[in-house]
């Protein structure tokens, strides 16, 4: 006496092709899929379980890429701030230095008038002037 499968009340579906999709996964009824002490032992090893290859799983691959990008993108970026900072003080050092010459240069050229007048009185004769 055989009785036949109750269809509504079985969670088991028999009506499925081998290509549909059911969680993310695709049916294949030649690859038997790996159990959970298997799983575990992969882990223990190192080794990804096939159940690893999942969207989430990609998906944080995918946000662990963008990380490193963006990580080297900023350190990129703040290689090239800091090298724009030296250059900026460099030209701030070389206009205070030439700030600091030119004021040099006038303070000689004021020397050297004054030195001039005094020379120019010196000079003068003052045997003529009366009082």
């Amino acid at each position: 006496m055989h009785t036949p499968p109750i269809v509504d009340n079985s969670p088991i579906n028999f009506n499925i092709d081998g290509d549909e999709v059911i969680g993310g996964e695709t049916l294949d009824p030649l690859v038997r899929p790996q159990g959970r002490k298997a799983s575990k032992e992969a882990f223990r090893k190192g080794k990804k379980a096939s159940k690893d290859s999942s969207p989430l799983s990609s998906a944080v691959e995918s946000i662990a890429s963008n990380q490193k990008e963006a990580t080297s993108f900023k350190k990129k970026l703040d290689e090239e701030f800091s090298r724009s900072l030296r250059e900026e003080n460099q030209r701030e050092c070389i206009r205070l230095q030439l700030d600091l010459r030119k004021e040099a240069f006038l303070i000689q050229e004021r020397k050297d008038r004054i030195k001039e007048r005094e020379e120019q009185i010196m000079e003068k004769d003052t045997s003529n002037d009366s009082y």
